[in-house]
């Protein structure tokens, strides 16, 4: 409840967000001062190697989970007639939603389920692009709070990984579209068979590849794990940031933009009213 929320907040010593979008909303609907702690990535998986080169592999891979059932079906209806058969790492056996053996055959989906990170890591690195399902902000989303303002962690993941770029279905408006675009790391497509087709045949481009790969190498060390404990500690203690480490990641990111998203109810505290 917002009452509980409000008080859990205002006894916090530090109040951190995973990037500007959820902050932004957070503290203008609370009104205490939030800070960024990204979803880091274990530092030992993080590829450190020179220029990236593209991968020979033309099957894209599919990565995390699906958290409405319209998403899972468009994104199905979409790759299938795509042409482009790929493989999933994520929640095949969701409990909440429903994702049949046949159905993912006839979409060219390959389920592998969650696998431990350093195999993923490793898997990841064999793909061209990995593909992220996000919503089409048109109403009518059984978790609007995710549809809004999620930026799955496995984005993150894949770039600091593998240096992979990322191909987001979905709005423009959608904070994993804003996280690729911003950093350069990738495109985005509507639900459309045709715009997801040419948005793949783009990203395969040898040239194309090396762009956004350059981009995610140079990023990747910056979502590091590394040194995040003793971070966390001190800054707790402190009741602000011990450095700007992770406010400089995300340096000149508008995520005051959300608000041409969210609805102004996100906004007011019912406690309040």
């Amino acid at each position: 409840p917002d009452e509980m929320m409000s008080e859990l907040l205002r006894r916090s010593s530090l109040r951190l967000a995973t990037h500007p979008e959820l902050r932004y909303a957070y503290e203008r609907k609370y009104g205490y001062q939030f800070w960024l702690l990204p979803a880091v990535v274990p530092d030992h998986l993080i590829l450190r190697e020179g220029e990236p080169e593209p991968v020979g592999s033309a099957r894209p891979v599919l990565v995390g989970n699906f958290w409405d059932q319209r998403w899972f079906d468009q994104t199905a209806e979409v790759l299938g007639r795509s042409g482009y058969p790929v493989d999933w790492y994520g929640n095949n056996r969701s409990p909440w939603l429903r994702i049949d053996a046949e159905r993912l055959e006839r979409a060219g989906i390959m389920a592998h389920g969650i696998v431990p990170e350093a195999e993923l890591a490793s898997r990841l690195r064999q793909h061209p692009f990995v593909v992220v399902p996000a919503a089409e902000l048109e109403g009518g989303e059984t978790n609007a709070g995710v549809a809004w303002l999620s930026l799955p962690g496995r984005i993150l993941f894949a770039l600091a990984t593998a240096h992979a770029p990322v191909l987001v279905l979905g709005s423009e408006k959608t904070c994993a579209a804003r996280f690729v675009r911003h950093f350069g790391v990738g495109d985005v497509a509507p639900y459309s068979a045709a715009a997801v087709r040419a948005a793949i045949e783009s990203l395969l481009e040898p040239e194309t590849q090396s762009r956004y790969r350059a981009r995610a190498a140079a990023l990747a060390a910056r979502f590091s794990d590394a040194g995040v404990g003793s971070w966390l500690a001190e800054s707790t203690e402190r009741g602000e940031p011990v450095d700007p480490r992770y406010e400089q990641v995300f340096a000149g990111y508008d995520g005051a933009g959300i608000a041409e998203v969210l609805p102004a109810r996100c906004f007011r505290s019912r406690a309040a009213s």
